[in-house]
């Protein structure tokens, strides 16, 4: 661990036609046990080569955060960190895997600092990223969203909206797919796209979904004057201001079944 140097200390002085101003005494203070630094390279396991620009990150064993850094050009890092003892070392660079280390104690490290490699990512596919709203802006969460290829190479893929109305897929390729919502309170949505090849993520505009028109049912039971069911009787369906909707008569038992009605107050008129 290499010896930290003292602070660097600047005062701000200025003369004018009135006075001179005196630079007060400033004093150098010494490095403290606070000061000490973090070293160490990171290379590419496949090649050796320096890898700059990663993520180096300190925590405890709790990965509470300590404080972090990033690599230069030639891979090395220098992360101040206090006055720990120990710590996590967590290392991330696009392109790679996440590196994480056990509890390290930084006593046993001394001046030669520590050594990361990081191995390539393999290639998982595009991230499909989305969210569905109703028409009035509203998420709409538990709608139940299918992906699959056009191509019919694959078995369809499920995912339900969550709180915010979004959802996620992962593992696609560069092809057309096809998306479809469903939702007992919307109408049913279904759209093709292709995500780009050279994105990781693809995120499709929202997906408004319409809300369903519902539907009512009237039906019941007509019965004589001695309260036996009346088959074959005339039962009429009127709306609040009695105008005649729908007609139908009723069967063996006396029932009857007006269906596909609009929400609001209707009358029935029977003989």
């Amino acid at each position: 661990m290499d010896q930290a140097k003292p602070h660097n200390i600047t005062q701000t002085v200025s003369v004018t036609q009135e006075n001179d101003d005196v630079c007060r005494i400033v004093a150098i203070s010494e490095p403290g046990s606070d000061e000490n630094c973090l070293t160490g390279f990171i290379s590419d396991k496949t090649n050796g080569k320096p890898i700059e620009g990663a993520c180096v990150k300190l925590t405890d064993d709790a990965l509470n955060s300590i404080n972090q850094g990033y690599s230069d050009s030639k891979g090395y890092f220098s992360i101040p960190m206090g006055r720990v003892s120990s710590c996590r070392i967590l290392a991330a660079k696009k392109g790679y895997c996440t590196y994480s280390s056990d509890l390290i104690d930084l006593s046993c490290i001394g001046k030669k600092g520590v050594d990361i490699i990081l191995s390539p990512a393999e290639p998982e596919g595009i991230v499909l990223y989305g969210s569905v709203r109703d028409f009035t802006g509203k998420p709409a969460q538990g709608v139940r969203v299918t992906l699959s290829r056009t191509d019919m190479n694959m078995n369809e893929e499920t995912a339900l909206t969550d709180a915010d109305g979004g959802f996620l897929f992962d593992g696609l390729e560069p092809v057309t797919y096809r998306i479809t919502c469903q939702s007992e309170e919307h109408e049913n949505y279904s759209r093709t796209f292709q995500p780009a090849g050279d994105n990781p993520v693809c995120m499709l505009e929202t997906i408004y979904l319409k809300m369903k028109e519902h539907k009512g049912t009237v039906f019941g039971v007509i019965t004589d004057s001695r309260d036996m069911p009346a088959p074959n009787a005339v039962v009429v369906l009127l709306s609040a201001d009695n105008v005649p909707l729908q007609v139908t008569r009723t069967n063996e038992k006396g029932i009857y079944l007006f269906y596909d009605l609009e929400m609001g107050q209707y009358k029935i008129m029977a003989k």
